[in-house]
Protein backbone atom coordinates (compact mmCIF):
# COMPACT_ATOMS: atom_id res chain seq x y z
CA UNK A 1 0.00 0.00 0.00
CA UNK A 2 1.23 3.49 -0.77
CA UNK A 3 1.57 6.02 2.01
CA UNK A 4 -1.77 7.64 2.86
CA UNK A 5 -1.93 11.11 4.35
CA UNK A 6 -4.01 11.65 7.47
CA UNK A 7 -6.90 13.33 5.66
CA UNK A 8 -10.34 13.23 7.22
CA UNK A 9 -11.41 11.04 4.29
CA UNK A 10 -8.68 8.50 5.04
CA UNK A 11 -9.52 8.58 8.75
CA UNK A 12 -13.21 8.04 7.97
CA UNK A 13 -12.27 5.13 5.69
CA UNK A 14 -10.24 3.55 8.49
CA UNK A 15 -13.04 4.14 11.01
CA UNK A 16 -15.56 2.66 8.58
CA UNK A 17 -13.42 -0.47 8.25
CA UNK A 18 -13.58 -0.70 12.06
CA UNK A 19 -17.38 -0.19 11.98
CA UNK A 20 -17.10 3.17 13.71
CA UNK A 21 -18.26 5.66 11.07
CA UNK A 22 -21.87 6.48 10.23
CA UNK A 23 -23.05 7.52 6.78
CA UNK A 24 -23.32 11.13 7.96
CA UNK A 25 -19.69 10.89 9.20
CA UNK A 26 -18.69 9.98 5.64
CA UNK A 27 -20.40 13.08 4.20
CA UNK A 28 -18.76 15.28 6.86
CA UNK A 29 -15.34 13.75 6.12
CA UNK A 30 -15.89 14.36 2.42
CA UNK A 31 -16.68 18.02 3.00
CA UNK A 32 -13.71 18.50 5.35
CA UNK A 33 -11.35 16.76 2.93
CA UNK A 34 -12.54 18.92 0.04
CA UNK A 35 -12.00 22.03 2.17
CA UNK A 36 -8.53 20.72 3.05
CA UNK A 37 -7.54 20.45 -0.61
CA UNK A 38 -8.34 16.88 -1.69
CA UNK A 39 -10.35 16.67 -4.88
CA UNK A 40 -12.01 14.08 -7.08
CA UNK A 41 -15.34 13.97 -8.94
CA UNK A 42 -16.97 11.67 -6.39
CA UNK A 43 -15.55 13.62 -3.45
CA UNK A 44 -17.28 16.77 -4.74
CA UNK A 45 -20.58 14.90 -4.97
CA UNK A 46 -20.09 13.32 -1.53
CA UNK A 47 -19.31 16.70 0.06
CA UNK A 48 -22.47 18.19 -1.49
CA UNK A 49 -24.93 15.55 -0.32
CA UNK A 50 -27.73 16.99 1.80
CA UNK A 51 -28.58 13.60 3.27
CA UNK A 52 -26.56 10.45 3.69
CA UNK A 53 -28.63 8.28 1.32
CA UNK A 54 -25.88 7.83 -1.30
CA UNK A 55 -23.00 8.52 1.07
CA UNK A 56 -21.47 5.03 1.08
CA UNK A 57 -21.52 4.78 -2.73
CA UNK A 58 -19.82 8.15 -3.30
CA UNK A 59 -17.51 7.67 -0.34
CA UNK A 60 -16.24 4.39 -1.77
CA UNK A 61 -15.80 5.96 -5.22
CA UNK A 62 -13.94 8.98 -3.76
CA UNK A 63 -11.60 6.74 -1.77
CA UNK A 64 -10.94 4.65 -4.87
CA UNK A 65 -10.29 7.74 -7.02
CA UNK A 66 -7.85 9.07 -4.41
CA UNK A 67 -6.12 5.75 -3.71
CA UNK A 68 -7.25 5.56 -0.10
CA UNK A 69 -7.46 1.91 0.92
CA UNK A 70 -6.47 -0.33 3.79
CA UNK A 71 -5.66 -4.00 3.40
CA UNK A 72 -6.66 -5.03 6.93
CA UNK A 73 -8.49 -3.72 9.96
CA UNK A 74 -5.20 -3.83 11.90
CA UNK A 75 -3.62 -1.57 9.27
CA UNK A 76 -6.57 0.83 9.61
CA UNK A 77 -6.27 0.87 13.42
CA UNK A 78 -2.54 1.58 13.30
CA UNK A 79 -3.12 4.30 10.70
CA UNK A 80 -5.63 6.03 13.01
CA UNK A 81 -3.30 5.83 15.99
CA UNK A 82 -0.58 7.42 13.88
CA UNK A 83 -2.85 10.21 12.64
CA UNK A 84 -4.00 11.05 16.15
CA UNK A 85 -0.45 10.93 17.53
CA UNK A 86 0.61 13.41 14.83
CA UNK A 87 -2.38 15.65 15.60
CA UNK A 88 -1.42 15.62 19.30
CA UNK A 89 2.20 16.57 18.57
CA UNK A 90 1.19 19.30 16.10
CA UNK A 91 -1.34 20.72 18.57
CA UNK A 92 -4.31 20.08 16.28
CA UNK A 93 -6.08 18.24 19.08
CA UNK A 94 -5.65 18.48 22.83
CA UNK A 95 -3.55 15.66 24.34
CA UNK A 96 -6.47 14.45 26.45
CA UNK A 97 -8.78 14.38 23.40
CA UNK A 98 -6.20 12.44 21.38
CA UNK A 99 -5.66 10.03 24.25
CA UNK A 100 -9.42 9.49 24.54
CA UNK A 101 -9.81 8.90 20.79
CA UNK A 102 -7.07 6.27 20.78
CA UNK A 103 -8.41 4.51 23.86
CA UNK A 104 -12.12 4.67 22.92
CA UNK A 105 -11.90 4.02 19.20
CA UNK A 106 -8.98 1.60 19.10
CA UNK A 107 -8.15 0.13 22.50
CA UNK A 108 -11.76 -0.53 23.56
CA UNK A 109 -13.58 -0.93 20.25
CA UNK A 110 -10.94 -2.70 18.18
CA UNK A 111 -9.07 -4.58 20.92
CA UNK A 112 -8.99 -7.85 19.05
CA UNK A 113 -7.01 -6.16 16.26
CA UNK A 114 -4.31 -4.56 18.35
CA UNK A 115 -4.06 -6.51 21.59
CA UNK A 116 -2.49 -9.93 21.94
CA UNK A 117 -3.43 -12.49 24.55
CA UNK A 118 0.20 -12.84 25.66
CA UNK A 119 0.51 -9.18 26.69
CA UNK A 120 1.72 -8.59 30.21
CA UNK A 121 0.39 -5.01 30.21
CA UNK A 122 -2.68 -3.65 28.41
CA UNK A 123 -1.76 -1.95 25.13
CA UNK A 124 1.75 -3.41 25.08
CA UNK A 125 1.60 -4.88 21.56
CA UNK A 126 0.89 -1.49 19.98
CA UNK A 127 3.24 0.51 22.19
CA UNK A 128 0.46 2.18 24.13
CA UNK A 129 0.57 0.62 27.59
CA UNK A 130 1.66 3.91 29.18
CA UNK A 131 -1.09 5.79 27.34
CA UNK A 132 -3.72 3.44 28.77
CA UNK A 133 -2.54 4.33 32.29
CA UNK A 134 -2.60 8.04 31.51
CA UNK A 135 -6.15 7.72 30.18
CA UNK A 136 -7.24 6.42 33.58
CA UNK A 137 -5.26 9.16 35.34
CA UNK A 138 -7.16 11.82 33.40
CA UNK A 139 -10.36 10.23 34.66
CA UNK A 140 -9.13 10.18 38.26
CA UNK A 141 -8.35 13.92 38.14
CA UNK A 142 -12.07 14.64 37.90
CA UNK A 143 -12.37 13.53 41.51
CA UNK A 144 -9.85 16.00 42.91
CA UNK A 145 -6.20 15.95 43.95
CA UNK A 146 -4.17 12.91 42.95
CA UNK A 147 -0.87 11.42 44.00
CA UNK A 148 1.58 11.77 41.14
CA UNK A 149 4.15 9.01 41.49
CA UNK A 150 6.81 10.47 39.18
CA UNK A 151 6.98 13.64 41.25
CA UNK A 152 6.26 11.92 44.59
CA UNK A 153 3.61 14.46 45.58
CA UNK A 154 -0.06 15.38 45.38
CA UNK A 155 -1.19 17.54 42.47
CA UNK A 156 -4.40 19.48 41.99
CA UNK A 157 -6.57 18.73 38.92
CA UNK A 158 -5.28 21.65 36.84
CA UNK A 159 -1.62 20.85 37.53
CA UNK A 160 -2.30 17.15 37.03
CA UNK A 161 -3.89 17.83 33.65
CA UNK A 162 -0.82 19.84 32.59
CA UNK A 163 1.51 17.03 33.66
CA UNK A 164 -0.58 14.37 31.91
CA UNK A 165 -0.79 16.49 28.74
CA UNK A 166 3.01 16.71 28.68
CA UNK A 167 3.25 12.94 29.14
CA UNK A 168 0.83 12.30 26.26
CA UNK A 169 2.84 14.61 23.98
CA UNK A 170 6.05 12.80 24.98
CA UNK A 171 4.47 9.40 24.29
CA UNK A 172 3.11 10.61 20.96
CA UNK A 173 6.55 11.85 19.91
CA UNK A 174 8.17 8.56 20.97
CA UNK A 175 5.50 6.53 19.16
CA UNK A 176 6.03 8.51 15.94
CA UNK A 177 9.81 8.06 16.12
CA UNK A 178 9.38 4.31 16.81
CA UNK A 179 7.11 3.90 13.78
CA UNK A 180 9.46 5.91 11.56
CA UNK A 181 12.35 3.61 12.56
CA UNK A 182 10.21 0.55 11.79
CA UNK A 183 9.62 1.83 8.24
CA UNK A 184 13.28 2.57 7.45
Amino acid sequence: MKSITCSKLAQANALRLLNQASDSDLVEAGLQSLEDGLDSPSLRILAGLSDSYDAVNYFNKACSELGIAFQTSREAANFLIGCWMIEIVKGKIEPMEGCQKIIWKIYYNARDLVIREDEKVAGESIGLSELVGIYWSYDELEYGDKWYEKEKRMVNPMEGRRILDQEVIRIANEWIVMKQKEHQ
